[in-house]
């Protein structure tokens, strides 16, 4: 069998259906007594996702979407394939990293987010918890929702002062990430410099040399650039703020935009709150009202 769905498949196969269920019954009843972060166990960690059995996923799920509330549906849950290449002494190494993720759906903006399973971050030095995470840039359609004329265009949402975009996120009870968290998601649990491997590709980033100084529709049928995670656009097209860690009268923005040099490095950058720039756009999160122990 060559996918974790195929083992995890396989592993089911040989437990009786009544066992699972009062398996799952005696997880309820643990988590009544203990909270619901008994459920999301399985989203401890990308490796205990993937090995996880359907009926452990779906309850997660489930809670999941009892934690985000009637504005929300869950759509699918996805495979997504990255090629990753990178060198090891003297030799070229391709490893395909794929992950079965679950996508949720914003009813009033029309924003897809993956539910991401905690991990590491900062080589691992950092704990990331679970959370959910945009797969694109907000559109201007989508920053335009419930307007009396809103817009039509896929185009990232740019020009907005740091107050102006976290009063929109407020608006839909979102959060701008931390600079933990975005970096997490875009590098899809993979240490290299990139999602993709070492050094820059143009078939992942949209930046000064394929650009042509011009923004790119960030839902776009036709882009294949996602990285594991299945997310859009992370590195180039527009930079992205990111919260965190800033005081005073400025803060960062991460991933690199259709204006930076393709091989800049895509994780630092700063602007003032007040400043309006037209390749700087941003990516919502939604943190989860859990925290999940280790020892769960």
């Amino acid at each position: 069998m060559n996918s974790n769905e195929d083992r995890n498949k396989s592993r089911d196969c040989h437990v009786d259906p009544e066992d699972r269920l009062k398996a799952i019954s005696r997880l309820t009843a643990r988590a009544r007594v203990e909270g619901p972060e008994v459920l999301l166990k399985p989203l401890r960690h990308v490796y205990s996702w993937e090995q996880a059995t359907p009926a452990l996923r779906n309850l997660a799920i489930q809670t999941v979407l009892g934690f985000l509330g009637s504005g929300w549906a869950f759509s699918a849950l996805d495979s997504w394939t990255c090629l990753l290449v990178f060198k090891e002494q003297l030799s070229e190494i391709r490893i395909e990293r794929t992950y079965r993720l679950a996508t949720f759906l914003h009813h009033d903006t029309g924003m897809e987010f993956q539910l991401l399973p905690g991990g590491r971050a900062n080589g691992g030095r950092i704990l990331v918890q679970p959370f959910l995470v945009a797969r694109w840039p907000v559109t201007e359609r989508q920053f335009d929702a419930g307007a009396s004329r809103p817009r039509c265009s896929s185009m990232p949402q740019t020009r907005l002062s740091w107050d102006e975009c976290k009063l929109w996120l407020e608006t839909f009870k979102m959060d701008i990430p931390s600079p933990v968290q975005w970096e997490y998601a875009c590098r899809a649990a993979t240490t290299t410099n990139y999602y993709w491997g070492d050094g820059p590709d143009p078939a992942h980033m949209w930046t000064r040399e394929n650009a042509v100084e011009a923004m790119d529709p960030s839902i776009n049928d036709g882009k294949q650039n996602w990285n594991a995670f299945g997310l859009v656009d992370t590195i180039g097209n527009v930079w992205e703020l990111v919260g965190g860690g800033d005081s005073g009268d400025f803060h960062r923005r991460l991933g690199l935009s259709y204006r930076s040099q393709r091989d800049m490095t895509p994780y630092h950058s700063s602007l003032t709150r007040t400043l309006k720039r037209d390749d700087t756009g941003f990516r919502p999160v939604i943190n989860l009202p859990v925290k999940i122990r280790a020892n769960c």
